[in-house]
């Protein structure tokens, strides 16, 4: 999944996710990178990977075949958190083509004894490790900032905006399956 912020009103858009079950790294990788290889972001491994090691690997693999990411912060409760404060206060938006996230949160929840139920959710493990570890990592695409105009003293009215609209920052946010 990607997140770009709005400087501005701290808000951050989910505007893409990608979800596959089963394929080798470089798919998964030559599809991430479709949506910008210079996008910086933060994953962690599931499925049959147990230990802190395999999943350094893996990431390790992943940067090999050309990402930019690191290993989240995997604070469950503290991200679930710092994600429900960020909705509750309209600093979290999720573009409505993004269906298969929609999916998911529509059946994330809590058993009885209130654990979450790991089934199904690996665009929330995702969206937790984007805003709790992603936010550090953001950054504006270098090939995008315009150049100033031909006799002009700046090309941006206000020193502090890029110039570069509501997608001012990005960062990228996967669970990673063996």
């Amino acid at each position: 999944m990607w997140l770009a912020l709005d400087r501005e009103t701290q808000t951050l858009y989910l505007y893409d996710c990608y979800k596959r079950q089963h394929g080798e790294p470089t798919l998964h990788a030559a599809a991430v990178k479709d949506r910008g290889a210079w996008i910086p972001g933060v994953g962690d491994a599931a499925g049959l990977v147990m230990t802190q090691h395999d999943a350094e690997q893996l990431v390790s693999l992943y940067r090999r075949l050309g990402l930019d990411i690191q290993l989240p912060d995997k604070a469950v409760e503290t991200g679930i958190q710092e994600v429900w404060e960020c909705m509750s206060a309209g600093r979290f938006k999720v573009f409505s083509s993004c269906e298969a996230w929609f999916q998911e949160y529509r059946l994330y929840h809590r058993d009885e004894a209130g654990r979450i139920v790991k089934r199904n959710d690996h665009l929330m493990d995702a969206t937790r490790y984007a805003v709790w570890s992603g936010r550090a990592r953001m950054k504006t695409n270098p090939a995008s900032k315009p150049r100033p105009r031909p006799g002009s003293q700046s090309y941006y009215p206000n020193p502090n905006n890029s110039g570069l609209g509501w997608m001012g920052a990005f960062v990228g946010a996967v669970t990673l399956l063996m």
